[in-house]
């Protein structure tokens, strides 16, 4: 659900024309959330099957992380 809601909002800001350096660390931070929260969401389905995705489920993490900070320097 957060990686919908975080293309969602990508999407919309993505067709924008002239954006702000503001709007512009919102957009990729969107972005960077949006595939962190993704690799999240295919390493617990890895894992369900029996597979180990802990570096994938790492690796998404952070990279979400990253993402919020960014759309919160964005925002601020």
């Amino acid at each position: 659900m957060q990686a919908l809601g975080a293309g969602m909002n990508f999407s919309t800001e993505v067709g924008e024309h002239n954006m702000t350096t503001d709007e512009l660390y919102t957009t990729y931070g969107n972005l960077l959330q949006l595939i962190g929260n993704s690799m999240q969401a295919l390493s617990g389905g890895i894992q369900l099957k029996g597979g180990d995705a802990q570096s994938m489920n790492t690796a998404g993490s952070w990279i979400q992380a990253i993402g919020a900070v960014l759309s919160a320097v964005g925002q601020s």
